[in-house]
């Protein structure tokens, strides 16, 4: 679906100047918020917050926003009749720059009265600006002449890949067509939006002038969601899109009779020509200075909800946002919400005590942004993603940091003292650094916070889950089992992770009573050469913990027994592919340690017991059938070291040809060991 703004422009030509003055725009906008994902948008959080503009609105905590544009100057194939790549030509489009940002950083007051002025008129900033990302010139005859951008588009993309990361903007000169100046347009099948000029390149090098000026900063303002108040804004004064603060509370009726709650369009015939300067950058006029604030809003709502469009498609306008980085102030959530759509972000967030956030959609985090849970606040992952901003080219993209989890080390793990997290429906987090760490890092009185993790994804993340040091007594003094609990998920790595030096699924330091369930730990990276450079499944350090696979009894499902042996029939935790399995050192506690029904394949070490008391592990598979043969000699399945009090009964060891070892035992401890089938 195209649409496409025509501005009607009366052109006076001499040797070194052109003088335009901008019209109005022939075709009308499209129906209101075509939401185009599967995410509801039906919470309240939604109706009543998010999708409204003056939520958005610019203000000290809302980031600046900078748009990276190119400027693609088709010329003819002897590089005629358009702009010459000279430094007078250089020096104008920075100049053009300069002047575009200046409508949107220096806000001038409007000039008109409305009936019924609201009490917020005027914003002094957007913290919307724009940068000359690129200019590029291209030597073609019929890219010269035309009329349309989607084949320019198109082979920009293929020739000039770099380009789909900055808006484009596109400078023609087509014969005459009726005194149309330009449009912003968009294809979805593709994924981009650009702007298309003509008739601006009368000159090797002139670029700015007052309508030029004008001209390109209404345009650049139709790429981020504003609309023409002279043909296809929202009249209806009930309507949560009306903007108040360019039509007044009461509606303007100099231009018609309108029905009960309705405003006129403000046209030129029957109100700007006799108003008073500045107009809205909106209005098709000269002297287009003024931007409201819910205009501002509406900027910033579509550089952050990057799936739904509001009257103009801007779906695609976040991708070509310059900050990528958290803006100094962080984002907080102070009463319970329900996200239930997409959502990108340039701030870090903040969950803030007494609160709970709700995600159900996909959340995007700018690169090293994290997301906090504090004490008392509860952040639930209802079958939602929180991702990093993946669409940025290879030498841009990086992680997001990842969820900290704050708690209370000198408190119970009660949802009023630590904060929580709990993740449930196929809640997916990728692509994070430190995905979740149980505390405030580097502040050893903050952890405690609770994960409840089922049924959910963890992609290419450096490390998922990290447990810091915590312990918890009752009133007997008898220590209380962490309420850590993981089942049903899968930890996993494939080609798609950016780095080389995946460090691990989860983490375990001085934690005792975590239950790990039926989850899978899988590097499917078809680009790692050798088993060393794999990441670790479970890495742990005087930590107690169960690993099982079956089902825990006395819960077990109907007709299910417990074999005295691994049951593939049965579910299963299962490690493959990685450097160790399980590596878990207890040197200065004897917490218990349990692995059950669990399969171990390709692994440098299945599981590595490290000055570990109190082991059990029973009804495991351990097989190595590696496809790189000389990695086989180097790899032990089965590895206790220094270990005492160990139970090892029902394994199971298949070994290809070349041979793995299977169980290794050294400097073995005190009795009572027990090693058999």
């Amino acid at each position: 679906m195209k649409i496409t703004f025509f501005i009607i422009t009366f052109i006076f030509v001499n040797e070194c100047c052109l003088a335009q003055n901008l019209g109005f725009c022939g075709s009308y906008d499209i129906g209101v918020n075509n939401k185009i994902s599967n995410c509801n948008n039906e919470s309240e959080s939604w109706n009543e917050k998010y999708r409204i503009s003056s939520f958005w609105q610019a203000n000290d905590n809302v980031p600046i926003k900078t748009i990276l544009v190119n400027w693609i100057v088709c010329q003819k194939d002897d590089g005629s009749n358009a702009w010459q790549d000279i430094p007078q030509f250089r020096n104008q489009v920075q100049l053009m720059f300069d002047r575009i940002n200046d409508i949107y950083s220096n806000v001038q007051e409007k000039g008109y009265d409305l009936i019924c002025e609201p009490e917020i008129n005027y914003i002094t900033d957007t913290k919307i600006r724009f940068e000359l990302n690129d200019i590029i010139f291209i030597k073609n005859d019929l890219f010269n002449s035309s009329n349309s951008g989607f084949s320019i588009m198109t082979w920009l993309h293929n020739n000039f890949p770099e380009t789909k990361y900055a808006l484009n903007h596109i400078f023609t000169m087509p014969p005459p067509q009726g005194g149309t100046w330009g449009y912003y347009s968009y294809n979805l099948l593709d994924e981009y939006s650009f702007i298309h000029t003509y008739f601006s390149m009368y000159s090797d090098w002139y670029v700015v002038w007052d309508d030029h000026v004008n001209h390109i900063a209404h345009e650049y303002a139709h790429s981020v969601g504003l609309h023409h108040t002279y043909d296809s804004e929202i009249l209806n004064m009930n309507h949560y899109e009306y903007l108040n603060d360019v039509f007044g509370e009461c509606g303007q009726n100099s231009c018609c009779n309108p029905s009960p709650d309705y405003s006129c369009y403000l046209t030129n015939d029957c109100f700007w020509n006799t108003a008073s300067f500045p107009f809205n950058i909106m209005s098709g006029s000269a002297n287009s200075r003024y931007i409201s604030p819910k205009q501002s809003g509406r900027m910033h709502r579509s550089l952050s909800l990057y799936d739904n469009n509001f009257v103009v498609n801007n779906i695609f306008m976040h991708k070509y946002v310059k900050e990528i980085t958290p803006y100094v102030n962080p984002m907080e959530i102070i009463q319970n919400e329900i996200w239930d759509f997409k959502i990108k972000l340039y701030q870090n967030l903040i969950i803030k005590t007494g609160n709970t956030l709700t995600i159900k959609c996909e959340v995007m985090m700018p690169n090293n942004g994290k997301i906090i849970i504090e004490p008392g606040a509860s952040l639930i992952i209802d079958g939602g993603k929180i991702t990093n901003y993946y669409f940025l080219e290879d030498e841009r993209k990086d992680f997001w940091e990842g969820i900290e989890i704050w708690g209370n080390s000198a408190q119970t793990q009660t949802q009023g003292h630590q904060g929580t997290l709990i993740m449930k429906n196929g809640a997916i987090l990728e692509n994070a650094h430190e995905a979740i760490q149980v505390w405030k890092p580097d502040d050893w009185a903050s952890t405690g916070g609770i994960i409840n993790a089922t049924n959910s994804y963890f992609k290419n993340n450096w490390r998922s889950i990290a447990f810091l040091y915590y312990h918890s007594l009752n009133n007997n003094n008898i220590e209380i089992k962490n309420k850590g609990y993981i089942a049903d998920c899968e930890f996993t790595w494939d080609d798609n992770f950016f780095r080389n030096d995946a460090n691990c699924g989860i983490s375990m330091y001085h934690v005792n009573g975590v239950r790990i369930y039926r989850s899978k730990f899988i590097d499917n990276r078809t680009n790692v050469s050798t088993w060393t450079n794999r990441p670790v499944g479970i890495g742990s350090i005087d930590a107690g913990y169960s690993v099982l696979g079956r089902y825990a009894s006395p819960t077990l499902p109907q007709n299910q027994t417990q074999d005295a042996y691994f049951n593939p029939n049965l579910p299963y935790c299962e490690f493959k592919n990685l450097e160790i399995g399980i590596d878990a050192s207890n040197a200065t506690s004897s917490f218990p340690f349990l692995v059950d029904n669990s399969q171990f394949e390709n692994c440098g070490f299945g599981i590595y017991l490290s000055s570990h008391w109190n082991a059990t592990v029973i009804r495991n598979k351990f097989e190595a059938n590696n496809n790189k043969p000389s990695a086989m000699p180097y790899m032990k399945q089965l590895n206790f070291n220094w270990c005492s009090g160990y139970k090892v009964e029902g394994n199971v060891f298949n070994n290809s040809t070349f041979g793995a070892l299977g169980c290794l035992v050294y400097n073995s401890q005190h009795e009572p060991n027990q090693i058999y089938r």
